[in-house]
């Protein structure tokens, strides 16, 4: 009889970790205007208990009436949003400071890799907890991909998108909130905060667009680094911050990886590197920087990634890359860009996705962006009947026995 009950703890454990499981079609959405609109918020689904969905976005999302809006700030790129998009002024998306670390390397094999660490302290943006989205975009025009999106950045923390409460209209602004993603042409982009220096061009005769624009931008019509380098350059950039600016990681499925940097005077810099952290590459930039605190933000991160990518000729498996962004993580703390929320490992070559949420490195979520999405390394149908089925038998065997 012991071990019968055993069993069945077990499987009831396994039901547990299932239970955890749950979606955002029972949350009321009042604002969401199409039914695309309302079928991309229902597919949220929550995987496990550190606040990770995957969602996918079927709605359109405007891009091109985004990039004429002219919007210079993420208050202005709000405004704009909630209008075009929900019919409404006001919202509880922010956006909050944060540091990341962020590199591309190759596999033995040859497939191309793209490692990175979102790091941000989610009480800057007035809730408690992780909610980190990967989200699947499929536009009418344009490239597919997969990004990762910030739920604290649109007022959602860890439960609230499937607690059945919480009203989920803002996920409509999700398209324009990633940090990072990769494309079907092979293509991966990353956003990283730099302190000081905001970037404010202003050349006629050109859109003003800001940071996360410009992510949405690149992801959907940009095959290449080239090409994406020559999209910014085709823009206006406003740093979304008043206080910072930002630089880009963009690597491609060829192995090319560059860094797109703003320096103090408005001008786009390429640096030929394949790892970044969170102070200007820009030498003559950073020397302009007087603040201790912000003069070598991230470079320890950065020199530990260096040191590893050296020693490995820039070879690395998907596992040893999420090894290096867990080496490099930040634990929760008091600075704004501290406690990694999530840890990705794009793979260019394969187009798939491996995600840790909230530093639990034990549960690896794995993602495909072409095919049905791809499911998870953790609760599954087949896994709980392993558990449950012998919980169902074993008890009537034992009463035939005795």
């Amino acid at each position: 009889m012991n071990r019968c009950l055993f069993v069945v703890a077990v499987a009831l454990s396994a039901l547990s970790i299932c239970s955890s499981l749950c979606y955002a079609s029972d949350n009321p959405a009042h604002y969401l205007k199409t039914e695309e609109q309302k079928a991309s918020a229902a597919s949220i689904e929550k995987l496990g208990d550190k606040g990770l969905y995957k969602m996918e976005y079927s709605a359109d999302y405007r891009l091109d009436e985004v990039l004429k809006s002219g919007s210079r700030t993420s208050d202005d790129l709000l405004k704009f949003l909630l209008a075009e998009l929900l019919g409404v002024e006001n919202s509880q998306a922010a956006l909050p400071s944060f540091g990341c670390s962020a590199f591309a390397v190759r596999t033995k094999s040859g497939d191309r890799i793209f490692g990175r660490n979102f790091d941000y302290n989610q009480f800057d943006a007035g809730v408690e907890g992780n909610a980190a989205v990967l989200m699947r975009v499929r536009p009418k025009e344009g490239y597919s991909s997969v990004g990762m999106v910030p739920g604290a950045f649109a007022g959602f923390g860890t439960d609230s998108l499937c607690d059945g409460e919480t009203d989920i209209s803002n996920t409509a602004l999700f398209p324009f909130l990633i940090m990072d993603g990769m494309n079907e042409a092979g293509l991966a982009v990353s956003v990283l905060w730099l302190d000081e220096f905001p970037t404010s061009q202003d050349e006629s005769g050109k859109y003003d667009i800001t940071t996360t624009v410009a992510l949405r931008l690149m992801l959907d019509r940009a095959a290449t680094v080239e090409e994406a380098a020559k999209l910014l350059g085709d823009y206006n950039m406003w740093s979304a911050f008043p206080r910072a600016s930002f630089h880009f990681l963009v690597a491609d499925k060829t192995g090319a990886a560059k860094v797109l940097e703003y320096d103090n005077d408005n001008v786009l810099h390429v640096f030929d590197a394949n790892y970044v952290t969170n102070f200007y590459l820009n030498e003559d930039v950073q020397a302009l920087i007087t603040t201790p605190s912000h003069h070598d933000h991230g470079l320890d991160r950065y020199n530990k990634i260096e040191a590893r990518l050296k020693a490995a000729s820039n070879v690395l498996s998907e596992n040893e890359a999420m090894a290096l962004l867990k080496d490099v993580s930040q634990k929760p703390g008091e600075t704004g860009t501290s406690n990694t929320r999530w840890s990705v490992v794009y793979n260019l070559s394969s187009l798939t996705a491996k995600v840790a949420a909230a530093q639990d490195y034990d549960n690896i979520f794995s993602f495909r962006l072409k095919g049905d999405g791809g499911g998870s390394s953790g609760c599954n149908h087949g896994f709980f009947a392993l558990f449950l089925l012998p919980a169902l038998f074993i008890p009537a065997l034992w009463r035939r026995k005795h």
